[in-house]
Order: C-alpha cells, then structure tokens, then sequence
C-alpha cells in the first residue's frame, strides 16, 4: 500500500492524441487542461472534446469539491460518491475522477460530473467501500504494527476482483466472492508463511444487508483462512465494536504465535 497519483507515460489514444494531453492530477491545473482541449483541432473518431482530473479529494459539498492540496473545484453536473452514506456534504479522503468536456460537442468544456471513491488515506489511496472500511483498516494496521513487534510479518490486501477460484477452485464457476480484506501472516524470521485470514466489514444494519453479510462468512468459514468481522455501523455501541474487533485480531494473532512457538520448539 503506498504512492500518490502520479503522471504517467504517453499513451496514444487515437489521432496523435496522448492520455498526457486530457489527463491532470492536479485541480489547480484545470486552466492548462482547458487550453490543452480547447487548442487540439483534431479528435479521435466518435470522441467529443473532453479531458480528465484525478486527484485526492478531502471533502465534498454538494458540487464543491476539496482537494487534499485546498484547491476548489466546482463541477456542473452529479458528483456520485461510491459506497453508503447520505447527505450532500461527504468527508473524505476520495480519489476522485472529473470529466471535462463540452457539453455538447460545441460549447467550451466544463468540469461536468464527477465519480468519487473513498480511499484509506491522501498519501496511501487504497481504494476502500466506505468510510467504515477506513475505520477497519486502520484497526488491521495497528494489528500489523503490533504483530511484528512480536516478529511476524502481516500482509493486508483488498481484493478487487472475484476471489471464487481461490476459495472453491473450478468447482463453483458460478459463484461470486470477493471479501473485504484479505490477510496472510508470516514468520519473520525465514518469511515462513503461518496463516491466512479474512476480514468483513459490518458496515449498515439492515436485513437485507445481513443477508448478504451472513452468506458470505458462510461461504469463507472452514475455507483458507480464519473469518473475522468488523461491527462497524456506527451508533453509541460503536467504541465496544471497535474494542471487540481489536480483541478478536489479538486473540487471532496469539493462536497464530502459539502454534508457531510449538511447532518450531
């Protein structure tokens, strides 16, 4: 987990247009990403005049949006936010995607629409679900400090995509499983690997939601990798949740510790 958004190399698009050219990472430069797209006479086939802003977002309120280095950038149409959550202001940290473009074909372009999704952090833009995945990380993370003070080695992913074919093989082609956070735990001392473990983030309170929630620990139980869960819908119980969340990593890691001290002793 680690590194901001950066510029990329050239990439041609079509026409002697390069991604370089439509792509900003910086709001405050949305003047040179308009001169840039009001300059070019020539666009790919099929393709309106138009450019793109990705940045880290702080806060969004209503079309406002805040960028993690304080610059403003009003945008004309939606601003859809990925993941629970109401209100018209939204705090963040966001990576958020801004199109550019001509409303019509013919008229000057303007920021139209954005899309926004939640991140751990400005500095380490881990795409997460909701802001109750944040607040699970940062528990994983100190976890992780603390088990290699113990000497051992914990790895955090998020998956993106299906993870099916690692939990069931070919066996189950029609099935769809994609846990909140994965985990795998090591020995420092010669990288042996110890376990494996999974994380759910409990992150609404509904029936339908639970539905879902109670489906998949059925499917991840008994498969690679110890089930662990996050209470994390908020509400006056949530400090117990989160004490309760912390309390189960540490008994996790203990478990994991004690079969190792044995099996090496």
């Amino acid at each position: 987990m680690g590194g901001g958004i950066q510029s990329g190399p050239r990439h041609p698009l079509g026409d002697g247009l390069q991604l370089s050219e439509v792509l900003h990472t910086d709001p405050g430069q949305l003047d040179l990403l308009l001169g840039s797209i009001g300059s070019r006479q020539r666009w790919p086939r099929m393709s309106r005049p138009h450019g793109v802003l990705v940045f880290v977002a702080t806060r969004i309120g209503g079309d406002v949006i805040v960028a993690a280095s304080g610059a403003r950038l009003a945008v004309e149409g939606p601003v859809a936010v990925f993941g629970p959550g109401r209100g018209s202001t939204r705090t963040g940290p966001f990576i958020v995607a801004v199109l550019v473009a001509s409303p019509d074909g013919r008229a000057p372009p303007v920021p139209m629409n954005a899309f926004a999704q939640p991140c751990w952090s400005a500095e380490d833009i881990l795409p997460l679900d909701s802001s109750r995945e944040r607040q699970t990380l940062n528990i994983l993370v100190r976890f992780q400090g603390w088990m290699a003070e113990q000497g051992y080695a914990v790895g955090i992913t998020k998956p993106l995509y299906d993870r099916a074919k690692y939990y069931f093989g070919d066996k189950d082609p029609d099935q769809v499983v994609k846990p909140d956070f994965e985990g795998t735990v090591h020995a420092i001392a010669g990288r042996r690997f110890l376990r494996s473990f999974v994380v759910e983030t409990i992150g609404m309170d509904t029936a339908e939601y639970h539905a879902r929630k109670v489906r998949l620990k059925q499917i991840l139980t008994g498969k690679p990798g110890c089930y662990l869960e996050h209470v994390a819908h908020g509400g006056g119980a949530q400090d117990g949740n989160d004490a309760q969340f912390r309390k189960d990593l540490l008994a996790f890691g203990n478990r994991v510790m004690q079969a190792d001290k044995r099996k090496t002793a």
